[in-house]
């Protein structure tokens, strides 16, 4: 709806609103669909293509990474092109990665754009001579991830502003002056809207971080947020369904080996001032990795929540520490002989094989066979439906789904009521309506207890006149 109407000329400042009332993203996700939005003409199918091809801009970089951390040397060991391949897997195929680039939202750019900006901060000891340009798009990649995902993005900007001198090797105003110029530059759309409706988001943030009713007690948060943040590091491995304590062990035991590594040489390159040219990827990796964690150990915006998806891009990251901690585990064995070879490849499948069973049940049940059986073509001719039942006058449609979640639906019916120059359904019930259609989402055999009470609040007072299906959709419609 808002790419329909920057089409029609209407320029927007403000991008998704986020967790907090009256806060906004910037307007980056919407002119960045906006070219598949005009070349596809608005189609669902169309767009989805287009998200897709945004998300795969994060491979150049996983390519890049890769080469650098496992295949550095031109006659590489066979322990660093597996592990490489690994990496490449992991990417491809872990639900963390899935997940990311398959959901059709914000958060969909935040994975581009951090290992752009790792790859851009990694540049400014690679490229001396141009390092105050990488240093600025460093910064800007990084302050446009501010609007994909504010949450998670925030912690990296103070940082790394702090870490200049160490990247650069320098101090020099110029850097830090680049810096500020760069995020300031992103925050343009959002602070000419803060200056035309009086600074609402400025009071919106505040109000969040500082309203004291609805936050928990730092008790309960110290008592739950550790291993919330450890469920979330797994999930980008296992999926949110498959989390038993035997694998949260496995995967975070190795990615603190990975970490454990790569501080243990900073503390040994610091004592003899022996700084490989190449360790500087591995200690911006490590710092990227681990900003977030303690910041959201501590973090009690958002009325004191913590969600799953603040943590979307992270995968980028997470990966590559958790094979360079197999790296380090089984390096030893490799170098001896055969048999500590075998040992060795004996263990990395014993490792890799529970986590690519439980990422294939979460790929099977996400992918293959999803839970959720409504696709495009079935919630297409739910669509054609609902508006085969609809009056026009005094007439509401809403969307009952189990996950709470029906912006698709939304976008479908106004995509094909402008194809059809149909009128756009109202999503409001109120009081003078006299006719309600409801398309009813059900996941399985029965209806879940949260769509079963909605559909009984919607319709008190109200008789059914008749019902359709179309797949796992029930449509209703409902007169006073």
């Amino acid at each position: 709806m808002k790419l329909a109407e920057i089409l029609h000329g209407e320029i927007t400042l403000i991008g998704p609103t986020t967790g907090l009332a009256g806060l906004f993203l910037g307007p980056l996700w919407y002119y960045i669909t906006f070219p598949g939005f005009l070349l596809t003409h608005g189609s669902p199918v169309g767009l989805a293509i287009w998200a897709i091809t945004l998300s795969a801009v994060v491979m150049p970089f996983v390519w890049w990474l890769a080469t650098k951390l496992f295949w550095n040397k031109p006659a590489g060991r066979l322990l660093d092109v597996l592990l490489g391949g690994v990496y490449i897997g992991l990417i491809l195929f872990g639900p963390g990665s899935i997940t990311s680039s398959t959901t059709i939202w914000n958060c969909l750019m935040a994975a581009p754009l951090m290992m752009a900006s790792l790859y851009a901060f990694w540049q400014v000891r690679q490229s001396p001579k141009r390092s105050l340009i990488w240093l600025t798009a460093g910064f800007v990649t990084l302050a446009l991830t501010l609007q994909s995902e504010f949450a998670y993005a925030i912690f990296y900007l103070p940082v790394l502003f702090c870490a200049i001198p160490w990247m650069t090797q320098r101090r020099r105003w110029s850097d830090f002056a680049a810096a500020i110029t760069a995020v300031g530059v992103t925050l343009l759309p959002q602070l000419a809207f803060e200056l035309r409706h009086q600074f609402i988001m400025t009071h919106s943030l505040f109000n969040g971080v500082t309203e004291k009713t609805k936050i928990v007690s730092w008790a309960d948060q110290f008592a739950h947020r550790p291993l919330e943040l450890v469920d979330v590091t797994v999930d980008f491995f296992t999926g949110p369904d498959i989390n038993t304590w035997f694998i949260r062990i496995l995967i975070i035991g190795i990615i603190c080996i990975g970490a454990g590594g790569i501080i243990y040489r900073w503390w040994k390159a610091r004592q003899t001032q022996s700084w490989p040219a190449e360790f500087f990827l591995k200690q911006l990796l490590l710092v990227f990795a681990l900003i977030p964690y303690p910041f959201y150990l501590l973090w009690r915006g958002n009325n004191g929540n913590f969600f799953w998806y603040y943590f979307t891009p992270h995968f980028v990251f997470i990966f590559p520490l958790f094979v360079l901690g197999l790296k380090e585990a089984l390096t030893p064995l490799w170098k001896r002989n055969l048999l500590g070879i075998t040992t060795a490849a004996l263990l990395l499948t014993s490792v890799l094989l529970p986590i690519e069973l439980a990422s294939l049940s979460h790929w099977m049940a996400s992918i293959a066979a999803p839970i959720n059986q409504a696709g495009y073509a079935v919630m297409l001719a739910a669509v054609k439906t609902a508006y085969t039942y609809q009056n026009p006058d005094h007439t509401a449609t809403l969307i009952i789904t189990p996950n709470i979640s029906s912006p698709h639906y939304d976008y479908l019916f106004h995509w094909y009521g402008k194809q059809h120059h149909l009128h756009i359904p109202k999503t409001v019930t109120q009081d003078d309506d006299k006719q309600l259609i409801l398309i009813i989402e059900q996941w399985g055999p029965e209806m879940t207890d949260y769509v079963k009470d909605q559909r009984k609040k919607l319709t008190l007072g109200l008789h059914r006149k008749r019902t359709a299906l179309s797949g796992n959709l029930t449509i209703e419609e409902w007169l006073k």
